[in-house]
């Protein structure tokens, strides 16, 4: 990237907020991340971002739907939808093929 060799890093924070901030810590602290993927899920996120801001890093939040993932947090992306927006279109997708039966 940018003529320089990417190097991965995988953590599980098993969408635990408590975990997530130990991993980013070590991904910010000692593996020095410029970019990260993750934490995983809203709660993580949000336990996540106040140090990628603090440290200037972005990160690119996958799984996060909670509306306010980016709220205060310029260093946080998002890459889906907000939770109420695909509740919302759930519910109309639904409606409109008279489902009886969702699982989201």
């Amino acid at each position: 990237m940018l003529g320089k060799q990417v190097k991965l890093k995988i953590y599980d924070d098993q969408a635990d907020p408590k975990q997530a901030v130990g991993f980013v810590r070590r991904l910010v602290e000692e593996d020095h991340a410029s970019f990260v993927i993750g934490a995983s899920y809203s709660g993580a996120t949000l336990a996540a971002a106040p140090i990628l801001n603090k440290n200037h890093v972005p990160m690119m939040a996958a799984y996060a739907v909670a509306p306010n993932i980016t709220k205060n947090h310029p260093y946080v992306f998002r890459v889906g939808l907000m939770g109420p927006v695909e509740g919302r279109i759930g519910a109309m997708l639904a409606n409109k093929l008279a489902a009886r039966h969702v699982a989201m």
